[in-house]
């Protein structure tokens, strides 16, 4: 029950894990591991539970539950360096087990900042510590032999300490040898390379230090070497690769480069290095006479000292299953993706660009509002397509209208990442430029010293990012700078090196305070519940009459078998109103839980069946006022199931459902709405004439419950669920649709960014319960307008909604709780005006006015009898 602005949909992506289940998860968060970006991108895997992505084996439910945690925290854009650490100290709070296939999962993913998060907490943990404490810690067996424990240390640094320990060996190894040949036993030799504790300590902490080479493990020699040789051929293939690649690239889907992300979704990505092969480079074998006799004899005795220690410590190497948890196992590849080259333009809301201006630091001329920038495209003299952009952080602000944007010619740059100054000259032109290799601040002012009069930079990614200031420097740029998505940057790219003449306008629309969309929604509410309000008050009216008319003629029979009651309605009391916002809440809950495609699908049967009732018993109370229709209203036929039914709507039937079917079937075009909006208002109607709150006090509970509710769902449960449950439910995020059909939207007409202004049923229908009693309550005691309650409550319901209204522009477009400003409006004036006027009392008890018993002159006959 909460009024929101339109902001961009999420959508949800399949994955399987190794045991074989398989569950949905947000896009944006799991595009955050490279692996699962290159399977979405490359082969479109994850876009149905048919096509789920296959995670690694090493991926388990459990693993892949921590990993899209830290993704989810992780992916938001504007967090602060002192909240991602805190976070970071409290995700790595496990027990060894834990971290060391929490690391491998990650890794497995290519999910690099993770993997360096728990090396570093694993590597804290072994610093220190002797080899055989380090194998105790990961219940290590030692596998080595006394040959593998004497080899070279493989170091292109001229280390007088490892040289020194590399002598110490070979001479320990040439005893070894000669006590083998006194044996006869042949020793296959085989080039082993050795790292030392601290080199691989080096390594999980980030550091640019020496390669050390890998250890090869006793068994499968011969295999292991054949797969060394061709891991290197495959190293030297994709650094030819990473050479032919974009410098504007980053390595992996959610990298970032002086911004801050916008909206993850499907990013493109750039080569991903193969670190292993940087860190753990199989280097050239040296012969154990190639160390170095002209040391100094007192440094020569100082190290001998420290090698001694040294050689103690280094008396065994990681074995293989270290290796497996702590380097990167696998060999990556570039990841590469195919261009939308369909011209198609990307929508993005403006919500998701102004909602975080508070997230990124402001100062002196770097203060400009995140906004979306519409980038219209012209190819030699024609009007094509039209691109949406970010603008940056700095830099001078846009015009808010097409006609005062300049058609400015547009150049590439050369070289293309503008970090150096251009080499073709510019004389006011738009200058076109790749992402990558400096900052954008950079860019932009290489940009202007060129002559540029601006700057558009292409995304590696088909997402938007903001461009902030990278330094804390002030900043002085007079040029905008626009940050457009990957796709857009390559069509303008191929147009342009095509020999065509582009030229492109650059502009900000502004959308309006107030749409008339909301000023139709506003009429639509309320005039939904005046139009409820009246049927309710007349049909109660007119069964009030036809009981005084029964009771008049009754006789002692019919009054002692009890009064009569109104058939076919529903009254409310305090135990169901309780109980009401208990399933509404399960309800809720159960629908952000199991919220997808199919779900929706489920939902839209059901408000069809209930949108048909709605409307057949709308249409079937209009027609039977006319004496055309009255005759086929007032003669009934029996059917099975369904009892006795009258002409008229067995007549009307069939059109309701025909309506409703062709609603359903398309649902999605963008005229839909007015369906959709007819069958609600046809159902809330009928809601509001058979359901009814007998007085003023099952009405407080019900709203107060309500009150409470709404502010919970909306507000409140961020802090379990991390977002806000009604939120979600109400834009349909998980479901890949434009949210559940249980709302009245209107689409803003001059909302350049469009969207729908939409608001849900219980924003209607609970409140309509209140102000339908209020009248009912008015012609039963007879009151005047001015007099009753009815124009009250009305007035207040219409206040409590324009608030509401005001509040949703004044926040930004967050989603409001409606009921926290309609309840205390409507509720409050009532209980304020009955207490005024003295009947309180009977409105909380009773809830109808004390008449004169029609029967009363019966009373002497029967004492008389």
């Amino acid at each position: 029950m909460a009024v929101i602005k339109p902001e961009m949909m999420k959508s949800y992506i399949w994955l399987q894990t190794a045991d074989g289940s398989i569950q949905q998860v947000e896009q944006e968060v799991a595009m955050f591991c490279p692996m699962i970006c290159h399977e979405v991108i490359q082969k479109g895997m994850g876009s149905s539970k048919n096509y789920a992505i296959s995670l690694p084996q090493r991926v388990n439910p459990a693993m892949l539950s921590l990993i899209l945690d830290y993704c989810r925290f992780h992916q938001v854009p504007g967090r602060s360096n002192k909240e991602r650490k805190s976070f970071d100290e409290k995700f790595i709070r496990m027990d060894t087990k834990r971290l060391c296939e929490l690391t491998s999962a990650a890794d497995s993913l290519q999910l690099k900042p993770l993997v360096d998060l728990t090396s570093r907490a694993l590597a804290r943990i072994i610093e220190g510590k002797t080899p055989e404490e380090i194998r105790e810690i990961f219940h290590l067996p030692d596998d080595l032999t006394e040959e593998e424990k004497l080899e070279p240390l493989k170091n292109t640094t001229d280390d007088p300490r490892i040289r020194l320990l590399n002598r110490l060996y070979a001479k320990k190894r040439k005893e070894l040898k000669e006590r083998e040949k006194l044996k006869n036993v042949e020793v296959e030799e085989e080039r082993v390379d050795d790292r030392s504790v601290d080199d691989l300590l080096s390594f999980i902490n980030g550091g640019n230090g020496d390669s050390k080479g890998i250890k090869s493990s006793k068994s499968k020699k011969k295999n292991r070497k054949r797969k060394d040789q061709q891991k290197s051929a495959s190293a030297n293939e994709a650094s030819k690769n990473h050479d032919k690649e974009s410098n504007g690239l980053n390595s992996v889907c959610h990298s970032a480069e002086g911004g801050q992300k916008i909206r993850p979704s499907i990013g493109a990505t750039s080569n991903i290095q193969d670190v292993e092969d940087d860190i753990f480079a199989n280097k050239n074998e040296f012969d154990d006479g190639d160390i170095d006799d002209e040391i100094d004899p007192a440094l020569k005795e100082k190290i001998d000292r420290e090698v001694e220690d040294f050689a103690r410590r280094l008396n065994s190497d990681w074995p293989e299953r270290m290796q497996e948890i702590l380097s990167l196992g696998q060999e990556r590849k570039p990841v590469h993706f195919s261009l939308n080259g369909n011209g198609s333009v990307r929508r993005y809301a403006t919500g998701d660009i102004v909602h975080q201006d508070n997230v990124a630091p402001k100062r002196p001329g770097c203060s400009n509002n995140f906004v979306l920038v519409k980038v219209p495209i012209w190819i030699n003299g024609i009007e094509e397509i039209e691109y949406v952009g970010v603008g940056a952080r700095f830099g001078p602000t846009l015009e808010s209208k097409e006609k005062h944007a300049n058609h400015t010619k547009l150049a590439l740059a050369d070289p293309p990442d503008c970090c150096s100054t251009p080499r073709n000259q510019l004389t006011g032109e738009i200058i076109l430029v790749h992402r990558g290799n400096c900052s954008f601040t950079e860019k932009a002012n290489v940009a202007e010293e060129a002559g540029a009069s601006a700057i558009l930079i292409i995304n590696n990614q088909t997402e938007l990012f903001k461009m902030v200031c990278e330094s804390d420097a002030d900043v002085d740029i007079k040029i905008p700078a626009v940050m457009l998505p990957q796709d857009a940057g390559a069509n303008l790219e191929k147009y342009i090196n095509n020999n065509t003449r582009v030229s492109v306008a650059l502009y900000s629309p502004k959308r309006p305070a107030v749409d008339i969309a909301e000023v139709f929604l506003w009429l639509m509410a309320v005039g939904t519940i005046l139009c409820a309000s009246y049927w309710s008050a007349w049909t109660a009216r007119e069964v009030a009459i036809e009981q005084d008319k029964l009771l008049k003629d009754a006789s002692e029979e019919f009054l002692q078998a009890g009064s009569v009651g109104s058939s076919g309605y529903v009254d409310i009391n305090t135990m169901s109103a309780i109980l009401f916002v208990v399933i509404a809440s399960c309800f809720l809950v159960m629908l952000y839980k199991l919220m997808s495609f199919w779900f929706v699908e489920i939902l839209v049967v059901l408000f069809c069946i209930g949108g048909v009732e709605g409307l057949q018993t709308c249409l079937v109370a209009l027609l039977s006022c006319f004496r055309w229709f009255q005759r086929f209203a007032e003669s009934f036929i029996k059917i099975p199931f369904f009892g006795a039914v009258s002409h008229l709507t067995l007549a009307v039937c069939p059109f309701c459902i025909a309506f409703a079917v062709v609603w359903a079937i398309y649902r999605r075009i963008s005229f839909a709405w007015i369906g959709q909006d007819i069958l609600g208002i046809a159902l809330i109607v009928t809601v509001l004439q058979i359901v009814r709150v007998p007085n003023l006090k099952v009405g407080t509970v019900l709203l107060g419950c309500a009150f409470m509710y709404d502010i919970f769902w909306v507000f409140v449960s961020k802090w379990w669920f991390h977002e806000s449950v009604m939120i979600v439910v109400a834009r349909g995020d998980k479901s890949g649709e434009d949210g559940i059909p249980m709302l009245l939207k209107i689409p803003r007409m001059y909302d350049p960014w469009g969207g729908y202004s939409v608001i849900g049923f219980g924003d209607i229908i609970l409140p309509g319960l209140l102000v339908a009693f209020s009248l009912r309550y008015d012609w039963l005691a007879k009151k005047s307008l001015r007099a009753g309650y009815f124009v009250w409550a009305m007035t207040a319901y219409g206040l409590g909604l324009l608030v509401t209204y005001i509040a949703l522009n004044m926040m930004d477009g967050h989603g409001q709780p409606a009921l926290l400003y309609i309840v205390p409006f409507t509720l409050g004036t009532f209980i304020t005006l009955g207490k005024k006027r003295g009947d309180l009392k009977i409105l909380w008890t009773r809830g109808e006015p004390e008449r004169p018993c029609p029967h009363v002159q019966l009373q002497p006959l029967q004492q008389k009898e």
